[in-house]
């Protein structure tokens, strides 16, 4: 255990962001330091290639230093920001470096400085290191495609999940009956609920055959809406075995007078319609993987786990141990734990203390530029410096403290008012900083507008004069 460094609160504290090159990031930083500047008095230090940069940064602050010509953008932002101690000014001063899409929400941000455990503090990223692992390696050109391709397949489901639960809460689907909530249904869904439906409708007939007979149409039972929801999300691969043997006509209910052949003209002329949906619609009740492929050319190999392509090549897009096997061939670093929860670079603490560290995670950055085996990322690099240095156990920054806020994030639940739940365990998280990697500045993100009221812009104003 790394204990907490006791001269913390005897140094200046500052905070630092590096951008290079391209106009979005500059966007971003330029809206993130108005946040900042709101909330801190200290000081607030830029490092850029300025010859680099497609706009200007709008900031008064700023330490221009020169890259390598040989660098793309990416590669002189890794550069810069792994190399970020030998930029700045150490002595006596305990730093926070933040990416220029990592936004201050409150003052509590500057409480960020009393959690520096030595050597370096960092916080967790939102996946561990096998769901990383496709986004570290570099594959073929056809195949990383292919893998993007497949990945934006997974995210636009977990975006139709979300808006999927959104229509059912807010009661925006079409109904299937008039009194339950609303669920939208395609051609074999509607077969499928038909059939169950009509098979407790003459379950209800026979236990009401003994009673006083009561004139009534002979199929009045109709499912709520929220059991047809559930059927279908749970008990899926059942009904498509039940409509498949109903349509090839092997369906044989059996009762206490024999053998019931369910009859396909029966079943059509004599069940209750479900109301205005006999229209061919989208499919939403579907899993993942039927969703990816009914969309895409890629197949679901469950024996293996693994996604096809239709050459029968593996597409690796959600978790692999490629990027461990990696760092043991590069660096002949050992990661002893497959899925560790490895760190998020957005954000992190570091002082003179942080050297050796630093040292070694920009020398490994930099090593990786000319190998076509890893992708230009510095998180993979991050991981083989703390295994390393042995910091695989090395305390953690709060969450609040680098929120990472996933849009399409599937147990993610955003409660309103910048609070959120990650899952069932983890609920009511109040962010400081918050890290918006994805949609930033999409007006039609509740989370997004939310952020953007917490800035005052005459606060911001006095700050920067």
């Amino acid at each position: 255990m790394v204990a907490k460094m006791d001269v913390e609160s005897q140094l200046e504290h500052r905070y630092v962001f590096v951008v290079c090159g391209d106009k979005e990031h500059i966007l971003a930083l330029n809206y993130s330091l108005k946040h900042l500047r709101q909330f801190t008095d200290n000081e607030i230090l830029v490092v850029s290639d300025l010859s680099r940069n497609a706009i200007d940064i709008e900031h008064n602050n700023i330490l221009d230093i020169e890259t390598p010509a040989h660098y793309s953008n990416h590669q002189a932002a890794i550069y810069l920001k792994t190399g970020i101690h030998k930029f700045v000014e150490l002595d006596n001063t305990l730093w926070c470096y933040l990416d220029s899409d990592v936004i201050a929400l409150n003052a509590e941000v500057n409480k960020i400085f009393s959690h520096f455990m030595a050597p370096v503090t960092f916080c967790t990223d939102h996946c561990k290191l096998r769901r990383f692992s496709p986004s570290a390696v570099r594959q073929s050109a056809e195949v990383k495609a292919k893998a993007k391709e497949l990945e934006d397949m997974i995210l636009s489901f977990a975006e139709f999940e979300k808006e999927r639960a959104k229509e059912i809460s807010d009661g925006t689907d079409v109904s299937i009956d008039n009194n339950a909530r609303k669920i939208n249904f395609s051609d074999w869904e509607i077969k499928a609920l038909k059939l169950v439906n009509h098979l407790l409708s003459q379950s209800q007939k026979k236990k009401t055959a003994s009673k006083t007979p009561v004139k009534q149409s002979p199929h009045t039972f109709q499912l709520p809406s929220f059991v047809a929801y559930l059927l279908l999300r749970i008990y899926r691969p059942f009904l498509k075995l039940l409509l498949s043997l109903f349509n090839s006509g092997k369906l044989t209910m059996y009762e206490e007078q024999g053998p019931y052949h369910l009859d396909k003209t029966e079943l059509e002329a004599s069940i209750k319609t479900i109301p205005g949906r006999e229209e061919k619609i989208e499919d939403k009740a579907i899993t993942l993987e039927e969703w990816v492929e009914e969309k895409s050319e890629f197949t679901w190999d469950m024996q293996n786990e693994n996604w096809l392509d239709t050459k029968n090549q593996v597409i690796k897009a959600s978790e692999s141990d490629d990027l461990l096997k990696l760092i043991q061939s590069t660096f002949d670093i050992t990661v002893k734990e497959p899925n560790w929860q490895h760190w998020n670079g957005g954000v992190f603490l570091f002082s003179e203390i942080s050297k050796a560290f630093l040292d070694t995670w920009h020398k490994y950055s930099i090593q990786i530029f000319q190998n076509p085996k890893w992708a230009t990322r510095d998180q993979g690099t991050l991981i083989a410096s703390a295994w390393e240095f042995g910091l695989e156990n090395q305390p953690t920054l709060p969450i609040e403290f680098n929120f990472l806020a996933d849009y399409y994030h599937s147990t993610m639940a955003y409660k309103g008012n910048l609070v959120f739940d990650i899952n069932a365990e983890i609920k009511n998280i109040t962010p400081n900083f918050i890290h918006i990697y994805h949609h930033f500045g999409d007006t039609s993100w509740q989370v997004w507008n939310d952020v953007t009221g917490t800035l005052t812009e005459k606060r911001n104003s006095i700050i920067k004069s």
